[in-house]
């Protein structure tokens, strides 16, 4: 790895941020929970958001995989094959959404793929919300300016993270996840 992650800052227009809310809004929310698979539980405790999965909106799908090559290509250089799930999140400062520390990736998952890369979108304007900030655990260095609305964050699946909670307001964002043969 040349890099720990990958920032774009302000790279999607506001226009191309409120159609990708839009779009995304068209699709069922549900609670967000955790775990994987038919371990998927619901923990507000720890995660509380509600999320829609538009993974298969082809706009959606081509901007997540082309910012994850890309990053892949400067920084990480994993295997990766795949982009399966694709996650739009709505943090609501009603019930102070949030996602506490955690990584993306299911270590001893018994699939012949892992999560590799996180690929995130930041669509709200952070004058919109308070609280919700992304953070890398303080052992890394933070990425400045991803809160910039239309930002795109690419990461290491196994870089604990997490959302603070949204005090105010709502956070928009849209998440995936690029998959590839297990770590070796």
């Amino acid at each position: 790895m040349n890099q720990l992650w990958q920032l774009w800052r302000g790279l999607l227009t506001d226009k191309q941020c409120d159609r990708l809310i839009d779009l995304s809004r068209q699709y069922e929310p549900i609670n967000a929970t955790i775990g994987q698979d038919d371990k998927n539980k619901i923990d507000e405790g720890y995660r509380r958001s509600t999320v829609r999965w538009v993974s298969n909106n082809k706009e959606i799908r081509d901007l997540m995989w082309y910012h994850a090559e890309e990053a892949n290509r400067n920084a990480f250089g994993f295997d990766i094959s795949l982009i399966r799930d694709i996650q739009f999140t709505e943090y609501n400062a009603d019930v102070n959404a949030k996602y506490d520390w955690h990584i993306d990736t299911f270590w001893g998952n018994s699939k012949p793929f892992d999560r590799k890369i996180s690929v995130v979108v930041q669509l709200s304007d952070p004058n919109d919300y308070e609280g919700g900030e992304f953070e890398l655990d303080r052992a890394y260095e933070q990425p400045v300016g991803f809160e910039e609305r239309g930002s795109i964050f690419v990461f290491p699946s196994f870089l604990h993270h997490r959302v603070t909670p949204v005090t105010k307001g709502t956070r928009y964002s849209l998440v995936s996840w690029i998959e590839g043969k297990n770590f070796k």
